[in-house]
């Protein structure tokens, strides 16, 4: 059901930048290879494989706006390590390390390429408002990690917050003076980033 409505329900220039197929075929499977294929009972489940076939094989790669650039295929062997021995694949060079390198670099270039190409088309524009915004917000956190709260700093905070957390101020503006290099905009920033916790309720 997610393969029908998410691929081959769509027509086929939408999987274009929002599709890649990875098929993998394992070989040298050693019993129990139940864990990979659909059992009833004892036997294989041959209809439940059937229509893996088709729509692995076949219905898939016919979604594909281009099958060339969005698919690839992998053969694996298998690798059957004794009984409770763990195949340590950073130092043990093996084709399923091979695969696995392979795979990921592709996936991890296909990923990144398909989030540029979307950024382009966007067309984004920069949104100055919004941006500086985001720049003081930034500023305020690291004037606030670093500040030092002294007695006489919470007591400033202290009349900010109450200041604040005035139900009955509405208008009252808040007027904060002091000589160059006092630290106006550390106790500042020190507000900003406790004020969610100092306003009213719905303010």
């Amino acid at each position: 059901e997610e393969i029908h409505n998410g691929l081959l329900k769509l027509p086929k220039d939408g999987t274009k930048d929002t599709v890649v197929y990875y098929k993998r075929t394992i070989t040298n499977l050693t019993p129990p290879d139940n864990k990979y294929i659909d059992m009833i009972g004892d036997e294989v489940d041959t209809e439940a494989q059937n229509l893996l076939a088709t729509v692995r094989d076949e219905e898939v790669p016919s979604a594909l706006f281009d099958r060339g650039q969005q698919m690839r295929e992998f053969a694996v062997e298998a690798e059957n390590p004794a009984e409770g021995k763990i195949i340590e694949l950073k130092t043990h060079c093996t084709p399923t390390r091979r695969y696995l390198q392979e795979f990921t670099d592709d996936f991890a270039g296909r990923i990144c390429d398909s989030l540029l190409s979307a950024a382009k088309k966007a067309k984004l524009k920069e949104d100055l408002a919004y941006t500086e915004t985001l720049r003081h917000c930034a500023m305020a956190n690291r004037r606030n990690a670093s500040l030092v709260e002294t007695a006489e700093v919470s007591n400033v905070l202290a009349r900010i917050q109450k200041h604040f957390s005035d139900e009955t101020n509405t208008i009252a503006p808040l007027v904060l003076h002091g000589a160059s290099g006092s630290g106006k905009t550390s106790l500042v920033a020190a507000a900003i980033c406790r004020l969610s916790s100092w306003s009213p309720p719905n303010s």
